[in-house]
């Protein structure tokens, strides 16, 4: 098993989980894999559930709330991808929930 959890806490945080969010779409549109898929209950309440995205493809999950973006990469041979998304996600709202000021 890989896991890594990265957090970003520096000026403009959230944009630039915006912005790596809006290339990934325009990068890999057509790529279903590729593309950020929400993910409700991680990130910051809002329309959409779009302050937490899953992308299938890395095994990665990028979720924002207020001006901390975290990075979960959760890679485990054989577990489903359902399965690592959920256990990302769940590392996401553990680490949001240290890291809140």
């Amino acid at each position: 098993m890989q896991v890594s959890v990265y957090l970003d806490a520096s000026t403009a945080a959230r944009q630039r989980y915006f912005n790596r969010m809006t290339e990934q779409v325009q990068f890999y549109g057509t790529e279903p894999a590729k593309r950020p898929h929400a993910v409700a209950g991680v990130g910051d309440r809002g329309a959409y559930d779009q302050s937490a995205s899953w992308i299938p493809a890395f095994s990665t999950l990028y979720a924002v709330r207020g001006n901390r973006w975290l990075t979960v990469s959760y890679s485990t041979p054989g577990v489903a991808k359902a399965v690592r998304r959920a256990r990302a996600a769940e590392l996401a709202r553990q680490a949001f929930r240290l890291t809140a000021r």
